[in-house]
């Protein structure tokens, strides 16, 4: 038996935006009213206890997104999706019934619904509308589509078959933070966690590098750069130039690595995805609400020929 806050999935995709034919409307309308009055007479949810009382009541809401993309060498974005995950922690007293608003859903392409999320307002409405679990769940997840790349990599790899050897440029290059979407963007101070990876193959038989930021090791088993730039603070990029040898007994590579990086940015949505707005509708309590939003770097990869 699954527990009440985990991930009950109820797909809503966007063509559930289009305007609904009058009897489906209408029957939207009384699953609404039917959970209202759940709520408000018998004060029974399944996924939550009645009797929930605290001394000082708060929500926290945490928008996470995660960033796909796969850029090819001549720098035409081939995949930009970002999977965006709703957590909410709440803890308050009764039977809260919250409304929430995002800045803009209009460019969520689908979305998947904990269970105490209201499926047809979030439908209808794109409100999500819900009494939550006691304690934390996973609120949502949604997906978004071509999406505009928070970091850059400017790369050059080069190999030469008569010298045996190649060159190594790699830039990576954050994009200006305000140009997204933020609940706050003073609080915008960089991009943390930067990792940059060159996995080569067994043709190096070893690498020079030189950076400006961060430090670098190259792992003569795997073949593999490693570069951990750390955090850059905002309107900083970082480089990476070096010389690579080639083994004399192997052939030389036709084609030249991938650059993969990994990194973080607090208080950014690349999507402009945030909370806008959350009220409780029938509770006359003060509580605290506590709002973030976080990008990350999923599968992020430049192809470099």
């Amino acid at each position: 038996m699954s527990s009440p806050n985990s991930f009950h999935l109820q797909q809503c995709p966007r063509t559930l935006k289009t305007s609904p034919s009058l009897p489906h409307y209408m029957l939207l309308l009384q699953m609404d009213f039917k959970q209202h009055v759940v709520i408000k007479k018998h004060r029974i949810v399944p996924w939550r206890k009645s009797n929930v009382k605290y001394t000082q009541n708060e929500i926290y809401i945490d928008v996470e997104e995660t960033i796909d993309v796969i850029v090819a060498c001549n720098g035409r974005v081939l995949r930009s999706v970002v999977i965006g995950d709703v957590f909410c922690a709440a803890y308050l007293s009764g039977m809260p019934d919250i409304s929430m608003v995002f800045s803009d859903n209009s460019v969520i392409d689908n979305a998947q619904l904990h269970q105490c999320v209201r499926f047809s307002k979030f439908e209808r409405e794109r409100v999500v509308s819900f009494v939550p679990p006691d304690g934390k769940c996973h609120l949502m997840r949604y997906f978004v589509n071509n999406v505009v790349l928070p970091v850059e990599i400017h790369a050059e790899i080069d190999f030469d078959e008569d010298k045996r050897s190649g060159i190594v440029n790699v830039k990576f290059v954050p994009k200006v933070l305000s140009g997204f979407g933020s609940q706050n963007e003073s609080k915008q101070s960089g991009i943390a966690d930067c990792f940059v990876v060159i996995p080569f193959g067994n043709e190096v038989e070893s690498i020079e590098l030189n950076v400006d930021n961060g430090s670098v090791a190259f792992d003569t088993e795997s073949k593999q750069v490693v570069w951990n730039i750390g955090d850059l603070k905002r309107g900083r990029s970082a480089s990476l130039s070096g010389h690579v040898t080639l083994d004399k007994t192997r052939a030389v590579p036709l084609s030249t690595p991938n650059v993969s990086v990994k990194f973080k940015i607090e208080q950014v949505s690349v999507t402009g995805i945030y909370v806008k707005s959350l009220s409780i509708l029938n509770e006359s309590y003060g509580f605290y609400k506590g709002l973030k939003c976080t990008t990350l770097a999923g599968k992020y990869e430049f192809r470099t020929s």
